[in-house]
């Protein structure tokens, strides 16, 4: 077999197993539907979608939807105690949340309380059912880590040695 063609087998090999995992978006935010686990949750790609939520007071926080969301599609949102809340998605590539709209509130555990139910509310309005709760993890580390499982490296250069 060829160099070239081990190569291209070994890209869609990779390919096939990032696409079959779904979509990993950075959370700050988690919901029975889509637990936030060290910052990061993950959601069906074809269905869903990475949020940001930027609230006047409380800053920006991240989020999976099951409700699909055109790509960079934001939106005004009133809560029920009257903030206005910007929610934006995305679903063209993995955190893509926090990679069209970076964190620019470093601060979130000032007033966790108010905090919450504002983003809960907030959250709630804009996708029915997700109930939102506050994650506590500092998850800026973990978005820094390499997008793919250590198996799945490990299972790439197996296959690429096997081939060439």
């Amino acid at each position: 077999m060829s160099l070239s063609r081990a190569f291209l087998l070994s890209l869609l090999f990779l390919f096939f197993l990032q696409s079959a995992t779904g979509l990993n978006c950075k959370c700050t935010q988690s919901s029975a539907k889509t637990p936030c686990q060290d910052g990061i949750c993950q959601v069906p790609t074809e269905t869903a979608a990475c949020l940001m939520l930027d609230h006047p007071l409380s800053g920006r926080h991240y989020a999976c939807s099951t409700s699909k969301l055109k790509e960079g599609a934001c939106m005004d949102k009133v809560t029920k105690s009257g903030a206005t809340v910007k929610i934006c998605g995305c679903d063209s590539s993995d955190y893509c949340n926090y990679k069209l709209w970076p964190n620019q509130h470093n601060d979130f555990d000032e007033d966790v309380d108010q905090m919450d139910s504002v983003v809960r509310d907030s959250a709630s309005e804009s996708f029915p059912g997700t109930n939102f709760r506050r994650h506590a993890t500092d998850t800026s580390a973990a978005i820094a880590l390499q997008r793919l499982p250590q198996w799945v490296i490990f299972l790439f250069a197996l296959f690429t040695v096997i081939f060439l």
